[in-house]
């Protein structure tokens, strides 16, 4: 059976950007709003059902990292 390397790169990444959200202790719905997205969408890309591009990945991680200290995380 082949493997879809672009389903399974797509997987990964969304799976590591939602264990960083998870650390962070942010929901679906505040994290959408940090990023400026719908909660939709950020299931979406978590699932590693929607395409992203590097911009992407980049804007969402700065987003995390510039909101607001949550639950003690600094």
């Amino acid at each position: 059976m082949a493997v879809d390397r672009r389903k399974a790169d797509s997987w990964r990444l969304g799976l590591y950007l939602r264990r960083t959200r998870e650390i962070l202790d942010l929901s679906y719905e505040r994290a959408a709003e940090r990023i400026g997205c719908e909660v939709d969408w950020l299931v979406r890309v978590e699932t590693g059902f929607a395409p992203l591009s590097t911009a992407h990945v980049r804007h969402i991680l700065e987003r995390y990292q510039d909101g607001p200290p949550v639950s003690g995380v600094r």
